[in-house]
């Protein structure tokens, strides 16, 4: 049986990663990759170093 990780909230994805399962942890970070990178961005108020800024919490992705 496979878990639909779209479906599942933060704080099931968080349970998920803290039991070994990858797959969700890698879903919390396409949630809110862009989030993290926006905020970063409007305090730096330059597009690469807001991503230089994203990638320690999130990962490079773009």
């Amino acid at each position: 049986m496979s878990l639909d990780l779209a479906a599942c909230t933060d704080g099931e994805l968080a349970a998920l990663t803290l039991a070994g399962r990858q797959a969700a942890f890698a879903e919390i970070m396409r949630r809110h990759q862009r989030p993290v990178y926006r905020l970063i961005r409007s305090h730096i108020g330059d597009a690469e170093d807001g991503y230089g800024g994203a990638e320690p919490t999130v990962g490079d992705e773009r």
